[in-house]
């Protein structure tokens, strides 16, 4: 879509040029402005999945930081709960295996799993 953009304003501004051929100005100006504007709505699409995609791994690597959990009217109901599992991780150097290359990274460990919780919250009307 920003290439087409681009390539609309490239003629247009490539036709308001002065001079013998206004056919190859407003052809160079189609050209240039698609090639400019196609390049940056790739530089910028790309930044952006890559800000979602970091925000993604965040939020899935760390769902005890956000209450994941807890049910929704949680402390306002009879309704019981579960406690958010305890979740360690381990770094994993950089190693070779064989005729394997195996990059470092985290692993994950679940060591205390989730737990069933009484809700002490108030009892509801039963009226």
């Amino acid at each position: 879509m920003s290439a087409g953009v681009g390539g609309t304003a490239g003629a247009v501004i490539g036709s308001k040029i002065t001079g013998k051929n206004k056919k190859k100005s407003t052809i160079a100006g189609v050209l240039i402005g698609a090639a400019v504007s196609g390049l940056a709505g790739f530089i910028f699409h790309r930044s952006v999945e890559k800000k979602e995609d970091k925000i993604r791994r965040e939020t899935l690597f760390n769902l005890d930081r956000f209450d994941v959990s807890t049910p929704q009217g949680f402390g306002f109901s009879t309704a019981h709960g579960v406690t958010a599992p305890k979740i360690e991780s381990e770094w994993i150097p950089t190693r070779v295996q064989g005729k394997k290359l195996i990059e470092g990274h985290k692993v994950w460990l679940i060591t205390d799993e989730t737990k069933w919780v009484p809700n002490v919250g108030r009892p509801r009307n039963t009226n």
